[in-house]
């Protein structure tokens, strides 16, 4: 009984995998990204990451400089 369900996960994982592994090449074709070259798709890649990258707000300290800060405060 215990073989009869071990080989049933197996293949299941197996089936999933074939799966999966046919979708990420389908949408690869479908991309066009075939069509470029190695260089230009890490191009991409690297355009993507830029446009998801979100500005760090900075944490204003105390200004140690009086004459900083009261410049600061005039413009």
């Amino acid at each position: 009984m215990m073989l009869v369900v071990l080989l049933c996960i197996l293949f299941v994982n197996m089936f999933v995998g074939v799966v999966i592994k046919t979708f990420n090449e389908e949408k690869e074709y479908i991309s066009f990204n075939l069509l470029l070259e190695k260089h230009e798709r890490s191009w991409i890649k690297v355009q993507i990451l830029t446009y998801q990258t979100k500005p760090v707000a900075q944490v204003k300290t105390g200004d140690k400089n009086c004459l900083r800060s009261i410049s600061i405060k005039i413009t």
